[in-house]
This record gives C-alpha cells, structure tokens and sequence, in this order.
C-alpha cells in the first residue's frame, strides 16, 4: 500500500513539474558547478569580489580576454530528415590557430586585435599599448584574468605607468566575465559564415564584431551580475 501511495505521489509531481515546464513558469538549465569553485579560499575570494565590484561604476568596467578561432568551425546543429545525418564539410588540416584579443564595455564598445598564435607577454603589451589604453580615461578599469601573460612584469610595468586601475578577476571564474558571452555570439556568426580561407578570416571577426550591439553588453553584464 505504501508503494503504491509512493508511486501516485511521483506521478503527480512529474504531470506537475511538466504542466509548469510547459507553460513556461519553470524551466529546464544545467546543473554545473566547477569542483574548484568549491573550495572554500576560492570562494571567499568570489564573494570579495562581488562586494567590492558592487561599489564600482560599471560604465567604467573594460572586461578583456581572447578567444581561438580557425576555418575548420561549423555550426553544432542542422536540419535533416528524419532518420537522415545532418552533415557539413570542414578542412581535414587546418592552419596554425587564429586569436581574437579584445575588451568589452556596457556601451558596447570593443578594442579587439587579431593574430596567429598564442597570446606572449609582448603580444598582450602590444595590444594594450597601441589599441586598449588609448581609448581609455583615469577613471576606466581593466578587468582580466589570470592567465600567465596578463601577469607579465612587461605587462604590469605598462600598466602601472598609464595611471589606469587593473584588476584579476578570482581564480577559476570565467563566469564573472562577461566577455565569455561575447565569444558565444561571435563564434556563433563564424559558424555560420563558414570560411574556408584562412586570409578571409580577419575580415569575417571583424563583421562579426559589427553584430555586437549595447544591448547585448547589458544583458551580458546582467547575466554576470553586475548590472541589477
């Protein structure tokens, strides 16, 4: 008896859970939290940061980071008949990897570059020193991560002398980066843009970028909870 009345209340609950999927009020998101989120010293340092950025003027946060991009993507789905592969060609070899190095304000400002290769120290000094800095006031603040080269004495000394404040975003939290959602929609439009010649590329990320509107820069520092 006491199965039964079990198995009544798990039906019940399943036809409630998919009625408040189906009209919308719940809805389905992944559960994912990184382990090393978890430990406690990374975490402490997550809820620092939050309290201290909630104190910042977000019209002055310059977010950065960099991406790879090449000429083998493609989009992850496709239509297909029923019962049929959906299928897309892409080069068997590809050319060395392309990277996108840029910042993003709530404007929708970005100062991006483009190289082959790895960002170096002297690649990231480069960048700051002939597109970033320029364009940026006193008031303005970098935001990046910890990556090897954004730690460079090269990088800091170029820094320190613009006047201009930097910060590290805390250890494992690429999620408190808006820039990542960035990445998302430009990659997204390469995708679908399908280049296949490794000298039109450049020119494909910079149409890209043209597709990057304020409003996206709101809802992409909301969703990284710096806009309430």
């Amino acid at each position: 008896m006491k199965s039964s009345i079990n198995l009544v209340c798990m039906f019940v609950m399943k036809q409630s859970a998919r009625q408040l999927l189906n009209s919308g009020i719940l809805t389905r998101k992944n559960l994912f939290i990184p382990q090393s989120r978890s430990v406690p010293d990374v975490r402490e340092k997550r809820r620092n940061w939050k309290k201290h950025m909630s104190e910042r003027d977000i019209n002055h946060l310059v977010f950065l980071d960099e991406s790879g991009v090449n000429i083998n993507m493609t989009r992850h789905y496709a239509r297909a008949w029923k019962n049929r592969r959906a299928v897309d060609k892409t080069p068997l070899n590809t050319p060395c990897n392309t990277t996108v190095l840029s910042s993003i304000r709530l404007n929708g400002d970005c100062a991006y570059t483009v190289y082959q290769g790895g960002t170096t120290a002297e690649r990231f000094a480069e960048y700051l020193k002939t597109k970033l800095l320029p364009t940026l006031s006193e008031a303005d603040i970098i935001v990046m991560d910890n990556m090897r080269s954004h730690h460079a004495k090269v990088v800091k000394q170029l820094l320190d002398s613009s006047k201009v404040t930097y910060l590290y975003l805390p250890p494992y939290s690429p999620d408190l980066n808006p820039i990542e959602k960035m990445w998302s929609k430009l990659k997204a439009f390469l995708r679908k843009e399908k280049i296949r010649i490794a000298s039109e590329l450049p020119s494909a990320i910079s149409k890209g970028f043209l597709t990057i509107r304020p409003k996206d820069c709101i809802g992409w520092f909301h969703s990284c909870n710096y806009v309430q």
